[in-house]
Formats: structure tokens, C-alpha cells, sequence
């Protein structure tokens, strides 16, 4: 019993021992396989090792790009402070250079100013200003006569039919009334209307100057009291004649003269009623 039993455990070892040499060969196999397959998988992994090992190096360049960025920002930064204070510098020394300028402008306008003033009373002290001035105002005084002339004579020979009298006004600009050549006192004048023919010429020659020599604001109303007194007909419509050539934008006449009011644009009746004036 004792040999068959032990028989029968030897043939249950060497079944054992078939499947355990199986079961290590199928496991040798596997074991080749995974060899392979591993190498297979670690010649697949070479180029991800060339890609990591290139990362690497592409991460130590990175930094080294940012270690001089940082550096450079850094040199920037100083040299941005130092524009920044140089800027301020030359702000401050161009403020100075202006004021420096106006300064020198102000003294230079100042020594101009000393040196015409001082030529201006070495003029006045030399004796030359004064008959400069009387010298001038000669000039003028005789241009404006000229002038004052010149209207006078074509008034008064517009509204006087006698070529044998003329009209002047000596310096002082009174009048003198020739005839034939000889002066003649104005009231010995033959009839009311040669004398207020002076008169009116005298005027509208005074009104005729004063606006041809302003400089300002020229008159722009010419007022005229009873100025056709002794006139005849003819010598009004040669008045209303004279008066469109002045070309004054406005002129207001106080006169009884009926006839004037066929030259007036407007007219204004003025009556006395009851100790009071009455206008329409």
C-alpha cells in the first residue's frame, strides 16, 4: 500500500511538474514577448526623449531670454529715471534761458528807447523842434486853406451867376469877396441872396473839409438853418444840386421856403399855437 500510494504521488508530481515546466515555458514566451514589446516601445519612446531632452533646453534658453529681460527692463528703468531728470534739467534751464531773453529784450527796448528819447531833446534843445512844428502846421494850415479855397469858390460860383465876382478866405479863413478883381466888403453884396450865397458856401466848403480830413468817425448829418434866405428859383434847385453832389447821407434843413419841400424825403411842420410849438 505503501509503495503504490507513494507511486501514485510520484506520478502526481511528475504530472506536476509537466505542467509547472509547461507553465514556465508559456511564462518564458510571455516574458520574450514583453522583452520585445518593450523594446519596441523604447525605440517608440527615443524621439520623445529627443523632444523632452530639446524642451530642456529650449526651457534653460527661456529663462536665460528672461533673466537678460529682466536686466535690460532693469537698464531701462534707470535709464528712463535718468532721461526723466536730465528732461526736468533742461525744462528748468530753457525757463531760465527765456527769462534770461525777455530780460536782455526789456533792456535792449529800454536802450533804444533812451537813445531816441535822448536824440528826440537834443532835437528839442538844439532849437530845431519848435520851427519844425510852426514850419508843419504852416504846411497844413496852407494845404487846408488851398483846399477850403478850392470848395469855397465852386459853391459860390454854383449859386452866384456873376463871373465877375469871385470868393477867397485869407490865412485866417475870412472871407473876402472880389469883383473884377477888387476886394469888396461882403455887406456891400447886392441882395440878400449874394450874401447868403457866401454864407452857405462858406459852410457846406467848412463841412466838405472836415469830412474829407477825418480820421475818425466822419460826419454823417449836415444841419442847415434858413439857408436859402434872398434865393431865387433858380438858385435853390442849384442848391439841391450842390447838395446831392456832396453826397451826405443826411441833411436836415429849417427853412419857411416852401419849395424846399419838393427836395426833402421827409418833412416836419413846425407851427406856434397857444405859446407852444405844434409838430406833424
Amino acid at each position: 500500500m505503501n509503495y503504490q500510494r507513494a507511486m501514485s504521488e510520484v506520478r502526481e508530481i511528475s504530472a506536476r511538474l509537466e505542467s509547472l515546466e509547461v507553465e514556465v515555458r508559456r511564462m518564458d514566451e510571455q516574458i520574450k514577448a514583453k522583452r520585445e514589446e518593450i523594446e519596441r516601445y523604447a525605440a517608440d519612446l527615443q524621439p520623445l526623449e529627443n523632444l523632452r531632452l530639446e524642451r530642456v533646453r529650449r526651457e534653460k534658453e527661456l529663462q536665460d531670454l528672461r533673466d537678460r529681460e529682466r536686466s535690460t527692463v532693469g537698464a531701462i528703468r534707470e535709464l528712463t529715471g535718468t532721461i526723466s531728470s536730465k528732461e526736468t534739467e533742461m525744462a528748468s534751464l530753457d525757463r531760465e534761458i527765456q527769462r534770461a531773453q525777455s530780460e536782455l529784450d526789456e533792456r535792449v527796448a529800454h536802450r533804444d528807447r533812451a537813445r531816441k528819447i535822448g536824440s528826440i531833446v537834443t532835437w528839442i534843445e538844439g532849437g530845431f523842434f519848435i520851427p519844425a512844428v510852426e514850419s508843419i502846421e504852416k504846411q497844413v494850415m496852407y494845404a487846408l486853406n488851398q483846399e477850403f479855397n478850392h470848395h469855397l469858390r465852386r459853391w459860390f460860383s454854383t449859386l452866384v451867376d456873376d463871373h465877375s465876382k469871385d470868393i477867397r478866405v485869407d490865412e485866417s479863413f475870412t472871407p473876402i469877396v472880389e469883383q473884377d478883381g477888387f476886394e469888396m466888403d461882403v455887406n456891400y453884396l447886392s441882395g440878400g441872396g449874394e450874401k447868403t450865397s457866401v454864407a452857405l458856401s462858406y459852410r457846406l466848403a467848412l463841412n466838405t473839409l472836415v469830412r474829407s480830413t477825418s480820421t475818425t468817425r466822419k460826419p454823417d448829418t449836415l444841419i442847415l438853418d434858413e439857408p436859402t434866405d434872398g434865393f431865387s428859383i433858380q438858385q435853390l434847385y442849384r442848391m439841391r444840386d450842390i447838395l446831392m453832389q456832396m453826397n451826405i447821407p443826411q441833411i436836415i434843413i429849417v427853412s419857411h421856403e416852401n419849395e424846399l419841400e419838393s427836395f426833402a424825403d421827409h418833412i416836419v411842420r413846425v407851427m406856434k399855437e397857444g405859446g407852444t410849438f405844434q409838430g406833424s
